[in-house]
Order: structure tokens, then sequence, then C-alpha cells
């Protein structure tokens, strides 16, 4: 299974199921789980290309990792 896990200079937080603008999570157990790679990645660029006020221009790494 696979997560996103965004970093901002604070605290990780990951991607998770629900409502939110993405819905997030502090807690890893709790991220949206993704069976394959290549879903979490389709995932990721959607929630960057829907939310591009947050994310633009900020010191943030999104990683793809195991949970």
């Amino acid at each position: 299974m696979w997560v996103i896990k965004f970093e901002n200079g604070g605290e990780p937080y990951w991607i998770a199921d629900g409502h939110g603008d993405p819905a997030r999570t502090l807690v890893k157990e709790n991220a949206k789980a993704f069976r394959y790679h290549k879903e979490a990645k389709a995932a990721l660029w959607d929630v960057i290309k829907n939310n591009p006020h947050r994310y633009y221009g900020k010191p943030m790494e999104p990683v793809i990792e195991r949970k």
C-alpha cells in the first residue's frame, strides 16, 4: 500500500479520505492508502492540480511512500 506525504517545514502530513481542501491527517495510519504506486502518483498530481493555491511557491516536498 502507498500513501502521499507532504512536508512543509513543520510536521509532515498525509492525504486522507474525507472532506477538505484536500483532506489531510497528521497520523500516517489514518492516511488514504493506494494499492498501487501508479494510483498514488495520479492522486498526488490531482491534489496539486486542484489546489495550486495551497502548494504554489512553498518549500513543500511531496513523497509517495509505503504505508
